[in-house]
């Protein structure tokens, strides 16, 4: 009785805790039962379990499959020593994860021939304390939700992690860019974005009947010092039966630029992106019978349209169109952690997201990359980049930045330290984004390449804002309700800048809108010119401290350039408030004019919350920001309040 009552004990804590397997490619076979005096020579042995452990001893295992899943509870754990390798070659990646709840900790993967490590559609992953290298992609997740990579280590790679439309990802306390090649990225956040194909002016527009018009284009660019292309030969997403939702941008006039793509769109007819094979769309496109089935003719010149929402004089009007690659809005990289990384020497940017969602960047440093130190773009949303260091880039391209919010919106950028870059911060086609507290400093293009030396120099910035351009989908051009409060930018700028140490605009640009540029500490400026303007802009400057040297000076709007001393926008350096409030009022929510100055925390998309809203005071009274509605240009309140007309609103503390 006693006998098999203890027997029943250790059959339940084998089934509670698991089985451990033990493999050895040198000394072990795989008609051993697996136990650590006689183990296994390979996975193809064993059949791991959730609860499982499977120790693997140093040397080769060769390529791995990780099919089989673990529970949330009772994952399946691998571990290795340094030593212990799974290498992949011209044909495969090092390992596959295609099962669950499984942990990868002390091993080494490398010679993927595309990615060293896949992890596909799983869920519950972790990587601790492994080595990657000797790949285009150290890791490559792909659709997969919690994964976790800590402590661990990327080299001799092009790109160290992309993060391919995954949810809840953490990135912590990693080694990345140690002898990178090919110019890629440390770490991606990524998920496919909207694109132009081609583009080229409009010849004509046939209404062929009410219901039927026909575009015809004389050849559409498809980029530069290429030869203009038809339709047919643009045979992307719809036109040629994909299923990747395409579309076709038609404007009112164009420009031809004499950089980047050859020419820019200007006026969208209609309002928007008009998708083919999409219930959205304003117009179909028609099998033409003599066109064999296709919605262009033979030569390419000819699109067949048969509007819906739009009618067939809307379509006269187009003088320039783009075909373009429009994805759905649910393809998006979500909840993303990425904290505590050293990331140095990669090739082009150290961190970069596209369409990525909440996502946090925190106390990351960020050392030697070749282009830009971390890069927020292409219609990214609600992040957090808090306390990174990001210096000496530009290695490897002749105009980048230290951090570069470009195609985004809803973005907190604070407590940054930037320094030894072409350009510090840079705010281009970007909406509702607060930028404060940052230090910016000795921005000189110090590290660009002789061969670029002259271009870089003549476009240092320590600061720019533009309306980037309408050659992009997804994001409208222009630069609005963003907020640049209380930075510190010291020692920058050169003497062959065309643009001033801050530029606002740029030539050929979209315009930018209303911003706030409030309490910045500006010192030690190295450039002549100090600012410059392109455009009218309903900029706000207020409170900021301008240096006192007699020789800087303003390009103004008139095309004119100005001391310093004479700038119409000139203000007293004493602090200026945030906001003030509109009306007299009592309650949680308060009218303000600048309510874009202030944060309401960061949570990802479950409402998790991360940091909370901004300690403000009210009129001198305390309270917190719960929310924000720029809309409505309001603030919400964690406690009630009464106020005054023009009652000011400030930070409750500074960073000193």
């Amino acid at each position: 009785m006693h006998l098999r009552f203890c027997a029943c004990l250790l059959f339940a804590a084998a089934a509670l805790w698991g089985r451990d397997y033990y493999l050895d490619p040198a000394q072990g076979a795989d008609g051993n039962p697996g136990t650590q005096a006689r183990p296994l020579r390979t996975l193809a042995g064993i059949k791991p379990q959730a609860g499982d452990t499977v120790f693997l001893a140093p040397g080769n295992y060769g390529t791995a499959r990780f099919e089989h899943s673990g529970t949330p509870e009772q994952p399946i754990r691998y571990q290795g020593v340094r030593e212990t390798f799974f290498t992949g070659g011209e044909k495969d990646s090092a390992a596959k994860v295609l099962g669950s709840n499984l942990h990868f900790s002390g091993m080494s993967f490398g010679n993927g021939k595309h990615e060293v490590v896949l992890v596909s559609q799983a869920a519950n992953v972790t990587f601790a304390g492994v080595h990657f290298s000797q790949g285009k992609i150290g890791l490559w997740p792909y659709l997969t939700r919690n994964l976790s990579v800590h402590d661990c280590d990327f080299e001799a790679l092009e790109d160290g992690i992309f993060v391919d439309r995954c949810r809840n990802t953490s990135i912590t306390g990693n080694r990345i860019g140690k002898d990178f090649r090919g110019g890629r990225d440390g770490i991606t956040l990524y998920a496919q974005g909207n694109y132009i194909t081609g583009s080229g002016p409009v010849s004509s527009v046939r209404i062929l009947s009410p219901g039927k018009a026909m575009l015809e284009n004389a050849g559409i660019s498809t980029g530069r010092d290429r030869p203009p292309a038809g339709f047919h030969e643009l045979r992307h997403g719809a036109l040629n039966g994909d299923t990747t939702p395409s579309a076709v941008q038609l404007y009112t006039a164009f420009t031809r630029r004499s950089w980047g793509a050859q020419y820019q769109g200007q006026g969208l007819i209609a309002g928007g992106e008009y998708f083919f094979g999409d219930t959205r769309s304003w117009f179909r496109l028609l099998n033409h019978p003599d066109w064999d089935g296709k919605p262009y003719s033979p030569d390419g010149k000819y699109l067949l349209f048969d509007p819906d929402k739009a009618s067939a004089e809307d379509l006269a009007g187009a003088a320039f169109a783009q075909i373009a690659y429009i994805f759905p809005e649910d393809y998006r990289t979500l909840d993303t952690r990425i904290e505590d990384n050293l990331i140095a020497g990669c090739g082009r940017q150290g961190i970069r997201t596209q369409r990525a969602d909440y996502t946090l960047i925190r106390n990351n440093r960020i050392l030697n990359c070749g282009a830009t130190g971390i890069q927020l773009e292409s219609g990214s949303r609600f992040t957090l980049v808090d306390n990174n260091d990001s210096h000496n880039h530009n290695r490897s391209y002749r105009n980048e930045t230290g951090i570069w919010i470009h195609e985004n919106s809803d973005a907190v950028v604070q407590n940054n330290r930037i320094s030894g870059v072409q350009k510090g911060l840079a705010l281009t086609q970007s909406y509702r984004c607060l930028v404060r507290f940052n230090c910016i400093s000795d921005v000189r293009a110090q590290y660009v390449r002789e061969s670029d030396r002259k271009f870089a120099l003549a476009n240092v910035n320590a600061f720019y804002m533009t309306g980037g351009s309408y050659g992009k989908c997804g994001v409208t051009p222009g630069c609005d309700r963003n907020a640049v409060v209380h930075n510190i930018f010291r020692d920058n700028g050169v003497q062959e800048s065309h643009y001033g140490v801050f530029g606002f605009g740029f030539p050929d640009s979209p315009p930018i809108g209303r911003n706030l540029f409030l309490n910045n500490s500006i010192s030690g400026s190295n450039a002549p010119l100090l600012l410059s303007f392109y455009y009218d802009s309903d900029i706000i400057f207020a409170g900021n401290r301008w240096p006192g040297d007699p020789t800087a000076r303003v390009h103004c709007r008139d095309g004119q350039e100005r001391p310093l001393a004479e700038w119409s926008q000139l203000e007293p350096p004493a602090p200026a408030p945030l906001a003030r409030a509109l009306a007299d009022g009592r309650g949680r929510v308060i009218a303000v004019d600048n309510p874009e100055a202030f944060s309401a925390g960061f949570a990802f998309s479950d409402g998790q919350a991360v940091v909370p809203g901004d300690d403000i005071t009210v009129g001198g009274l305390p309270a917190r920001v719960t929310a924000r509605d720029l809309a409505a240009g309001t603030l919400s309140l964690d406690r009630e309040l009464q106020w005054s007309a023009g009652a000011p609103l400030q930070y409750q503390n500074l960073p000193q």
